[in-house]
């Protein structure tokens, strides 16, 4: 029998890289001039719902921040170098990048 080809450290951070785009904590990839890195990302809205934010009427000019990023190295959960991650399925997460560079700015 063949053992299943390991992607992600933990379901924690698997959970985190489900999350990505939506409102809470997320893991993200981000490809940069570097490589690939991982970023930890806080969303207060989610991706989806930015479009429906509109302006109040006579309302307080307020600037918001819709998200926070930092980069990520280490899994918060085990703590294991993310480095390894790309090494165990470099195309999984080359195509993670691609479908996080959307929430990456927003």
């Amino acid at each position: 029998m063949f053992a299943a080809k390991k992607s992600v450290c933990c379901d924690g951070f698997d959970a985190l890289l489900a999350n990505a785009g939506r409102r809470g904590l997320a893991a993200l990839v981000e490809s940069r001039t570097t490589g690939l890195g991982f970023a930890l990302q806080s969303r207060g809205l989610s991706h989806e719902d930015i479009p429906l934010l509109r302006p109040v009427p006579d309302g307080p000019n307020i600037h918001w921040n819709i998200s926070s990023s930092t980069g990520l190295r280490f899994c918060p959960f085990c703590g294991e170098n993310l480095t390894q991650l790309l090494k165990w399925d470099r195309n999984r997460y080359e195509q993670l990048a691609q479908v996080h560079a959307k929430y990456a700015d927003a």
